[in-house]
């Protein structure tokens, strides 16, 4: 639990320092909701992790109420860690109330959306009835001043008397009750217009607010969502480094080592007759999510290699031509989540969940290929002889793990074969290159010299 609470800590105060001065990359002034929306959504690539980060550092430079709350939530954290079962409700928790306030989001910004075009369709209708308005107002004007001008009560007398006929003079009656019912009419419609623009205008001031009103809601629950998305990554980080040290300190010797030096012993020369492999063929034939990168988890935390998230079902596949030295099954294909540590119990790494461990040999080196997660009942046996592509298991959700994906590792062994390295092989399952920090300081660009870790993406092309 010490060893727990000071990972936590030592979270806090990485990403506390990492935020001082991520934002100075980044050019975020006048594309704020741009950045609200991206930084809401779940998974996130390495690279817009680290710019939500910046993201949040702007924020928090402008809003001291948003600089309070992170501030908050790194002085509780040692109170969020008190035992692993915990952080995982919390962070389950965080994630669920997130992708609420996440619909939440969408919704408002439908509502926004609409309200703009109201307001936009308002302005054009006022603009249209101004326009009308002012027409009407000079046609009245004019006519006001032309019949002020031209005529006067004794003129309409004369020429209403001057007919020559009875027909002649109703004809004129009839056209001066027409230019009277005229002038009444343009004066209704101007009226009706005035009464018209008037209401559109109270419209426009009401709709304006109440835009107002959802936007300020909406930067409140884009807020949240960060809020929450960083206690959540903070948790994820301690869980993870937490992770890395239980994994070392955990079983790193295949219980099934005594199986496999049996099928080798009836193998025998077999072994030497595999075929050289030229190239390497990926986990997943098409179709995969990268989720996670070899080295640190998106939200920080050692991550000794990379994710690949698909559908169920998905077939797992071999690197190369090789020899199956262990393999895990027993635990179910959609564990508890983070946290459950099953796979020590069946012979491979405490939360590994199913597991297979290859031997393969690659454009002239030795390497060997970790896979986790898999599902029950779908990994090929120990001393299994496989052909690059073949499929060796399926994708699952096994041990320590929150959705369904395969971890993939490789460790560079040397230039031997398969069968001299197997006869001096103990069963380390880190083949000599460690786990947590140790698996770090081990990669083949710090060490330089076999045994070592690869990044696989630099051989799967991801």
């Amino acid at each position: 639990m010490k060893r727990l609470l000071n990972c936590v800590l030592a979270c806090v105060l990485l990403l506390s320092a990492n935020l001082s001065h991520l934002s100075a990359e980044y050019d975020f002034e006048g594309r704020e909701d741009y950045y609200y929306e991206l930084c809401s959504q779940s998974d996130l690539s390495s690279s817009d992790t680290k710019m939500c980060k910046a993201f949040m550092e702007y924020e928090a430079k402008k809003q001291n109420d948003l600089q309070e709350e992170i501030d908050r939530i790194n002085d509780q954290m040692d109170e969020l860690k008190k035992d692993i079962a915990n952080q995982v409700k919390i962070v389950k928790q965080l994630q669920e109330e997130a992708a609420t306030i996440g619909a939440e989001i969408t919704v408002l910004n439908t509502e926004i959306d609409a309200l703009k075009v109201q307001i936009a369709d308002l302005e054009v209708q006022i603009a249209e009835n101004t326009a009308r308005e002012e027409e009407l107002s000079q046609r009245v004007t004019d006519r006001m001043v032309s019949t002020q001008r031209t005529m006067r009560m004794n003129q309409f007398i004369d020429f209403i008397m001057g007919a020559k006929s009875f027909e002649e003079l109703l004809r004129r009656v009839t056209g001066f009750e027409t230019l009277v019912e005229y002038d009444e009419s343009v004066r209704e419609e101007l009226k009706q217009i005035r009464i018209q623009l008037d209401a559109d205008k109270l419209a426009l001031e009401e709709t304006k607010s109440k835009l107002d009103d959802s936007k300020a809601i909406l930067e409140e629950k884009q807020k949240e969502v960060l809020l929450k998305k960083y206690k959540a990554d903070a948790i994820l980080k301690a869980w993870q480094d937490e992770f890395a040290q239980l994994e070392a300190e955990g079983n790193q010797i295949s219980g099934d080592l005594d199986l496999l030096k049996d099928k080798i012993a009836e193998i025998g020369d077999a072994i030497n007759e595999i075929p050289p492999t030229a190239g390497w063929t990926k986990p997943i034939a098409s179709g995969a999510r990268y989720t996670a990168g070899t080295w640190a988890y998106p939200q920080g935390g050692i991550h000794l290699g990379m994710d690949l998230a698909a559908g169920a079902g998905t077939a797992i596949r071999a690197a190369g031509n090789g020899i199956v030295i262990t393999s895990v099954n027993g635990c179910p294909t959609y564990s508890s989540g983070l946290g459950d540590m099953c796979g020590s119990q069946y012979g491979g790494t405490a939360g590994g969940g199913n597991q297979i461990y290859m031997l393969t040999k690659i454009d002239g080196v030795l390497y060997a290929v970790k896979y986790l997660h898999l599902a029950k009942d779908t990994v090929v046996p120990v001393g299994t002889q496989v052909s690059a592509g073949d499929k060796i298991a399926e994708i699952g959700s096994s041990g320590n793990s929150s959705g369904r994906h395969v971890h993939v590792e490789i460790f560079r062994l040397g230039t031997m074969s398969i069968q001299s390295y197997l006869r001096s092989w103990n069963g380390n399952l880190s083949f000599g290159c460690g786990y947590s920090s140790k698996g770090l300081s081990t990669r083949c660009s710090v060490k330089g010299s076999a045994p070592c870790r690869e990044r696989p993406e630099e051989f799967f092309g991801y």
